[in-house]
């Protein structure tokens, strides 16, 4: 009866608005995408502060004594040795590509029921780098913690000094303690 015009069948292929495009969907798709990667590594780039001792110390030997860190550990009275374990660490990037993993020594040891561990990382291209610490993310937790491992912490770094060439441990490492318990020990 009438004739439809080249116009309207032009329009009537086309969506009436343009959220209702493959295209827009596709954007939009994209956008959420990013949106959703950017917040989980904004999550996850912002972890929880933790309480505690920490000391760390770049040492000047070109490998781990394992079995001298043993016999230092085992040494201080009341300190329970519980063995150690070596892990592949991080891998550093230089100009001419990735160096092998970091090489990460955990020392694991009890003192009056509280687990802790020390953890030298033997770099690939710069020495060691020694950590003890003894930290928790519930301040109250960490407080207790502190009041326990202090003394104890103190006197293995001073052992592992001495019996180990580890130079500088006590008096030269950077040292910090966050808690009520330290009592100006830092």
């Amino acid at each position: 009866m009438f004739a439809k015009s080249s116009k309207h069948s032009d329009q009537a292929k086309q969506p009436a608005w343009p959220f209702t495009s493959a295209l827009y969907a596709k954007r939009m798709k994209a956008i959420f995408t990013i949106s959703l990667i950017f917040t989980s590594l904004l999550i996850q780039g912002c972890p929880p502060h933790s309480y505690g001792i920490y000391r760390y110390h770049d040492v000047q030997i070109s490998d781990v004594p394992v079995p001298c860190i043993e016999e230092a550990i085992k040494s201080i009275a009341g300190v329970t040795y519980l063995g150690h374990e070596i892990k592949d660490g991080g891998r550093t990037l230089t100009m001419s590509g990735l160096l092998p993993p970091d090489k990460v020594y955990k020392f694991k040891y009890s003192y009056k029921n509280q687990e802790n561990r020390i953890s030298i990382i033997n770099k690939t291209n710069n020495g060691l780098q020694y950590h003890h610490a003894a930290n928790s993310y519930n301040i109250e937790e960490a407080n207790n913690l502190v009041a326990t491992l202090n003394e104890v912490i103190n006197r293995i770094d001073g052992e592992i000094e001495k019996s180990c060439s580890f130079s500088g441990l006590i008096n030269k490492s950077s040292y910090s303690c966050d808690v009520e318990a330290c009592n100006g020990s830092i």
